[in-house]
């Protein structure tokens, strides 16, 4: 079967702490990889989402980033992700932070809820919030208005123009931090998919 033989170029060629799990969204079957990378100043762990055909071939849908530090040993900027299946739906959950001196990472989360459609992996929402940077008093970006409200109108439309380019540049819908980002940091909290399996196990 030529997915046998998809899964067997997979464990000759990804390391050993790649692991692999079935989900089911419905009625239908995803194949979720996982694999550790380290790439110039980032390293981390991604995971792949893959739908086998009718005619056993595997399509990549999309990737999602579970765990991700970037820079120098002054500053880092971090990424932390999950993902769980409700009924027909697939849910991700992101994290975005910063360590020390890397003041220019965003800091922020976001849930993105997909369901599938004609075997494609479609997004129904996407609720995000992000500050693009680290704050503090002397902030005359327009960002400062998420912890000063605005009082004027041209206040307002700063910050509307920021909510705007965060919506643009991430494609979602700009909400309040909270319950946001309770509900993220909730659901990074069991770190373990106890379905996984090595390839080893297999």
């Amino acid at each position: 079967m030529q997915k046998l033989l998809w899964v067997l170029i997979m464990i000759a060629t990804m390391s050993n702490a790649s692991t692999w799990e079935r989900i089911m969204i419905g009625t239908q079957a995803l194949d979720v990889l996982q694999e550790a990378y380290d790439l110039y100043d980032s390293k981390g762990i991604s995971a792949r989402f893959y739908l086998e055909d009718d005619k056993e071939d595997m399509h990549h849908l999309l990737t999602l980033v579970m765990d991700d530090q970037t820079g120098g040993c002054s500053g880092k900027s971090i990424q932390k992700g999950t993902y769980k299946v409700k009924g027909n739906t697939l849910i991700l959950y992101h994290l975005w932070d910063r360590k020390r001196s890397q003041k220019e990472a965003p800091f922020g989360a976001s849930i993105e809820v997909y369901t599938l459609y004609h075997d494609k992996l479609k997004r129904v929402s996407n609720k995000i919030y992000i500050e693009s940077h680290a704050f503090d008093k002397n902030d005359k970006s327009a960002m400062q208005y998420l912890f000063n409200p605005p009082q004027t109108p041209a206040q307002k439309a700063q910050l509307l123009a920021y909510k705007k380019e965060i919506e643009k540049r991430y494609k979602g819908k700009f909400v309040a931090k909270e319950p946001l980002l309770s509900e993220v940091q909730k659901a990074l909290k069991p770190k373990k998919h106890t379905a996984w399996k090595t390839f080893q196990e297999q």
